[in-house]
């Protein structure tokens, strides 16, 4: 049986990593088959505290790293560093898994040896009219397809043999903010002859931005991170499709997508509270990624 490092970066979440590391305590996945590494990317509130405690837990292995607040990419690819596991699973600190969900993801690892990353389902934790907003809009949670093939994996639910992750050199660290890593290095693992699955079985509650402004902020560092895989002469032909699907994705920087903002408002299913936050996560989706694309461009 394979086994897993679930790694997890962490800064200022001391309550939502709680929830989390309650959570893979009560994994149907044998204990001795996994370890956490926790790595605290320069948190300042309680979550120093409470990982300390967590030294001598003895329901899980887990180990806990600490660094200055570098983004992350840094924060993962150093907790990879001293993972053991053959594979490294990637969930964010603001996710709640599913008890299967290690178990279903190592099945889908056994079932097919040639996949390089395999990404799982991401669902709302919260019911909210922004929750339901982020599962229409299918920024998380849906497999993003392009000729047939898997184009990239959410870090918030996604596992990636530990050979591939190396070859490629882990996260781009360039890119010290959360937004825009995870498809980089999706891209980079297929460019080198990766393929990339979903795994419909595993499964994580996320907890969306339930605010504007969080959004907003979420937009601006997709359109950051979009600079460093926009350029088709920098990766080659073949890798360029999968890179505009994911730009399509999540961006909404075109007038296009402002006017299936302005259509989407309008869809008889929806509820009134549904439609006005259609339309104003729309726009804040378009111009919070054009915003955030153009600071890292003219800024940078």
């Amino acid at each position: 049986m394979l086994s897993v490092s679930v790694i997890v970066a962490t800064f200022n979440r001391e309550f939502r990593l709680r929830r989390l590391v309650d959570a893979l305590r009560v994994q149907d996945f044998p204990s001795k088959r996994f370890e956490v590494i926790l790595v605290d990317d320069g948190s300042t509130d309680g979550t120093g505290g409470y990982l300390r405690t967590l030294h001598n837990d003895t329901r899980l292995q887990i180990r806990v790293l600490s660094q200055n607040n570098r983004g992350p990419a840094s924060a993962r690819n150093f907790g990879a560093r001293v993972a053991r596991g053959d594979l490294f699973a990637f969930i964010d600190d603001d996710c709640v898994p599913d008890s299967n969900w290690l178990s279903e993801m190592v099945i889908c690892a056994d079932r097919d040896a040639s996949l390089a990353g395999i990404g799982g389902m991401i669902v709302r934790l919260h019911d909210n009219v922004m929750s339901r907003w982020v599962d229409r809009s299918g920024i998380m949670g849906h497999p993003l397809y392009c000729g047939g093939a898997t184009s990239y994996l959410v870090t918030a639910n996604a596992v990636f043999r530990r050979r591939a992750f190396e070859e490629v050199g882990g996260f781009n660290e360039q890119i010290g903010w959360p937004g825009g890593e995870d498809p980089e290095l999706a891209l980079r693992i297929r460019l080198a002859g990766g393929r990339l699955g979903i795994c419909s079985g595993s499964r994580v509650r996320h907890e969306h931005r339930d605010s504007f402004r969080g959004l907003f902020r979420t937009f601006f560092c997709y359109g950051r991170g979009s600079i460093f895989f926009s350029t088709p002469s920098s990766w080659g032909v073949r890798s360029w499709r999968g890179r505009k699907a994911i730009i399509r994705l999540l961006c909404g920087c075109s007038w296009r997508h402002l006017t299936m903002a302005f259509y989407g408002a309008f869809r008889p299913s929806l509820s009134l509270a549904e439609r006005i936050t259609e339309l104003t996560c729309g726009v804040i989706r378009a111009f919070g990624f054009c915003w955030g694309r153009a600071y890292q461009h003219y800024l940078f």
